[in-house]
């Protein structure tokens, strides 16, 4: 497994819920490839907590959701945007879990679509949610200012 170095860091106006370090109220993830999955470590917090001591099933679709952005980014060398999510939410995640593993991998790419399949493992290893998402993808010459892809070496040095 290695870590992927996020080139975004240092960007004026980069405040991603998912993945910015600087974002007090945000997720805060780091990345990793382990073959053809895209990895994150995630530790629950009390902030992100629904009912009782649950982490929040928004919180659970966001990170899926990230993660599953960026296997299209890495796998699939193009940025894209979510344009649909299911997710099946099928053990409830404790805030007070040390760590849950969010996996994410594409499973089909076909002109500008991704379709890209993702979990979320507690702490024990147990499958706790499941998600399938497809992404509208964007040729980088193409793409929105705001969406600009950067080098895919990017992710891979530092």
């Amino acid at each position: 497994m290695r870590k992927l170095h996020n080139p975004f860091l240092g960007e004026p106006e980069y405040f991603c819920f998912g993945c910015c370090p600087d974002n007090p109220h945000g997720l805060r993830l780091e990345f990793w490839q382990d073959e053809q999955d895209v990895v994150a470590f995630w530790q629950p917090q009390a902030s992100f907590q629904g009912w009782g001591d649950i982490v929040h099933g928004g919180v659970l679709t966001a990170l899926i959701d990230e993660v599953s952005s960026w296997a299209v980014l890495i796998t699939c060398n193009r940025p894209g945007v979510t344009s649909r999510l299911e997710i099946k939410f099928i053990k409830p995640i404790s805030i007070l879990q040390r760590l849950v593993t969010v996996r994410s991998r594409v499973q089909e790419n076909k002109r500008n679509l991704a379709v890209v399949e993702a979990e979320i493992y507690n702490s024990a290893g147990e499958k706790c949610t499941q998600g399938r998402a497809v992404f509208f993808t964007f040729p980088p010459e193409k793409a929105p200012a705001n969406l600009r892809m950067p080098d895919p070496q990017a992710f891979f040095q530092g």
